[in-house]
């Protein structure tokens, strides 16, 4: 139970450096 959440929660983190790292690629490209 304990491991399935920080799973999920490793996920959500993950998913969201990417989306950041993406939206950095996108800034930088048009600057």
């Amino acid at each position: 139970m304990l491991k399935a959440e920080l799973l999920v929660q490793f996920s959500i983190i993950y998913r969201g450096t990417q989306l950041i790292n993406h939206f950095f690629s996108i800034v930088r490209w048009f600057w």
